[in-house]
């Protein structure tokens, strides 16, 4: 049997219309309709939850009361938000779209730009003032998959809460300035900077004034310098950037502000000037393997700039911790996308004219960069989905950014500055990139990073990467700054350090009182002495006979083991260093026992333990603090006996006391102290 739909549809057309009008009404005081508000069949569900035109009772009831109580008493005009309070999903949209333009969203802790991304996959802890991811979730460890990250891939962390100041002077009042606050001999020299390297960063630490009697001032952060140059009528120019912590950022403010003072003097030929900028630059470090192949596809970087900035400058020194900068304008990573599928549809004699346009609008002064000024916001994901639909619909892609940028808003772009330096280092893994950006831009690069497969880490991952390179961890490595336990990296992120018993652990004063053999310690508290040189204990330890005074070492274990956090140093004596040499000569490892009720002189504690896993590739060592006098006296009794330690083995033998606590006397295991110097 057929049936003639039209003839079907015209007979009963009164029954059409009366169904089409019942559908088409409101249904409550609301107007919440069907019809063409309801989703298509795939949309569906058991629930509503996933409608966009959803009715919730609550907290809309009240609201939409208080809107039609604000109506009727302002004449029928409809209120403004402001007068109406958003629901929580609301006010959490507008919260994170505020921390993505860079605003701050609370009066007492800071939100990084990528906060969103990092909410969703890690844990977020309060540190320093900030909402700062932990590290990846998991039941694991995490070193080892970490590890064959920096091996093979690409890892990405977010140093935003590094900020920055600005000084501007020229190069012999800059350099007086910052060598109030940093050790002799890691600022470049004025003949240096007058050979005109191109604009590089170096790595040092930052120290205060002496105070106390002490002989040198207490390392209050580390320190990263970039420096600019410029010429002004005829005279060079320097401007650079030096980034801090920002725990310990008015503390350098304030003895900044005291070397820029002391250097205005009429023998000083120039003035400094100082502005602070704190969090108005971003910061975004990129490490690992493939750092060079993920920055250059997913950002665009030219790889003539690339080449430029990783080859050889003659003119800047080849020092640890010191690397070149471009500063580079790239177009909006978003649109890169756009653009290249655009490119399938366009026609070949104007590609190569438009390419070279969009080239001549991202080319950058190097002298005009000024990171702090830039003030535009990238376009919002509602502009470049529509830039995405003429792309697929083979519209000029060239013609319809152009028309978007010059119909937007003055303060939105599609391209913004950047300033990339190269920080490569003996290690082809623990090489890669640092980023320094204008505020509101962070958001657009990380997602275009971790879409071509960088992982995102967070402050567990950073701190064993900084273990990798032997870099000091801010502030577990600075403990004459005297911040409690819950400043520290290391308790924050380690839950078997948050639940062991941290009550018997030594102070300093004890280490000082005892390791001096009780004589008078002459004064409160401890400061650490950070040499420089290739002989740290030739050189600077051999002058310093202040029994407050520690010093930095890195220690490695001689056999299997775990140097945990708060674990004692004790000097290895004579029948220590015998049973260690009578177990290097003997055919049976590790057999040696040491005992326990031995009296050792207390040389140190640990400060950053590592972790029971060996990593491939990689050498994760435990950093502590020294007595320095003791240590000393271990170097000249051990001067004659390390040539007998097995071969490879560096710096002096000294006995740690792990696993102590909780009735548990602990276990004596040998280890090896080596002293690092500063940057």
């Amino acid at each position: 049997m057929k049936v003639d739909v039209l003839e079907f549809g015209e007979s009963r057309s009164n029954e059409v219309v009366s169904l089409c009008e019942a559908l088409g009404g409101g249904v409550g005081t609301e107007g919440f309709k069907f019809g063409h508000d309801a989703l298509s069949r795939s949309g569906q569900r058991r629930t509503t939850s996933h409608m966009g035109k959803r009715h919730r009772r609550r907290p809309n009831e009240r609201r939409a009361k208080m809107r039609r109580t604000c109506a009727a008493s302002s004449g029928g005009d409809a209120p403004g938000d402001a007068t109406i309070p958003l629901c929580r999903e609301a006010r959490r949209r507008r919260k994170l779209q505020d921390i993505r333009n860079s605003v701050r969203v609370s009066d007492t802790v800071s939100y990084l730009e990528t906060h969103k991304w990092y909410a969703k996959r890690q844990k977020m802890i309060n540190l320093w003032g900030h909402h700062l991811p932990q590290g990846a979730r998991g039941k694991g460890l995490g070193i080892s998959s970490f590890c064959k990250t920096l091996s093979d891939g690409v890892c990405v962390h977010d140093l935003s809460y590094f900020w920055s100041f600005r000084l501007t002077g020229t190069r012999d009042c800059l350099l007086r300035v910052l060598g109030a606050s940093c050790s002799e001999g890691v600022l470049p020299s004025g003949a240096d900077l007058a050979k005109g390297p191109k604009p590089f960063e170096q790595e040092t630490t930052f120290h205060g004034a002496p105070e106390g009697g002490k002989p040198g001032g207490r390392a209050l952060s580390p320190l990263l310098i970039t420096w600019f140059c410029s010429t002004r009528e005829g005279e060079d120019l320097y401007s650079p950037l030096l980034w801090v912590h920002c725990h310990t950022y008015d503390q350098v403010k304030s003895e900044l502000e005291k070397a820029v003072r002391a250097c205005t003097g009429p023998e000083c030929k120039g003035t400094v000037s100082m502005e602070c900028l704190e969090s108005r630059i971003k910061r975004v470090e990129v490490r690992g393997s493939q750092s060079r192949k993920v920055v250059e596809e997913s950002l665009g970087v030219p790889r003539e700039k690339m080449n430029s900035l990783l080859e050889a400058d003659p003119c800047l020194p080849k020092r640890s911790g010191w690397g070149k900068s471009e500063s580079l304008n790239l177009l909006d990573p978003r649109l890169r996308a756009v653009l290249t599928k655009g490119d399938k549809f366009s026609h070949p004699e104007h590609l190569k004219s438009r390419m070279e346009s969009l080239a001549n609008t991202l080319r950058v002064d190097e002298g005009k960069v000024q990171l702090e000024r830039f003030e535009r916001k990238p376009m919002d994901e509602e502009a470049v989905g529509r830039l995405h639909r003429k792309a697929n619909l083979m519209h000029d892609v060239h013609v319809a950014l152009s028309e978007t940028a010059a119909a937007a808003e003055r303060n939105v772009g599609t391209s913004f500055p950047v300033v990339l330096i190269d920080k490569s280092t003996s290690k082809e893994a623990t090489g890669g990139f640092s980023f320094l950006l204008p505020r509101r831009w962070t958001h657009a690069l990380w997602m275009s990073l971790v879409r071509s497969n960088a992982v995102g880490v967070g402050l567990r991952e950073w701190k064993w990467y900084t273990q990798i390179c032997e870099r000091c961890v801010f502030p577990d490595s600075y403990p004459d700054l005297g911040l409690d336990k819950s400043h520290s990296v290391d308790y924050a992120t380690n839950a078997r350090l948050r639940d062991a018993d941290q009550s018997e652990q030594v102070s300093w004063e004890a280490i000082s009182r005892e390791a001096s053999r009780g004589q008078g310690v002459g004064g409160e508290g401890m400061f650490v002495v950070r040499p420089v040189g290739t002989d740290p204990a030739r050189d600077e330890l051999a002058r310093v006979h202040d029994p407050r005074c520690f010093v930095r070492a890195l220690l490695l274990p001689a056999r299997k083991g775990t140097m945990e956090t708060g674990s004692r140093i004790y000097r290895a004596t004579s029948k220590d260093i015998e049973a260690y040499r009578d177990e290097q000569s003997s055919s049976r490892r590790g057999s040696a026992e040491y005992d326990l009720g031995e009296d050792r002189p207390l040389l140190g504690r640990v400060t950053l333990g590592v972790l029971p896993k060996k990593c491939k590739g990689f050498t994760l060592a435990a950093e502590a603090f020294c007595h320095a006098e003791g240590l000393r006296e271990s170097i000249s009794e051990q001067q004659n006996l390390r040539t007998s330690f097995r071969k490879g083995r560096k710096g002096v033998l000294v006995m740690l006391l792990c696993k102590s606590g909780k009735g548990n006397p602990g276990v004596i295991r040998p280890a090896f102290a080596t002293l690092v110097d500063t940057l």
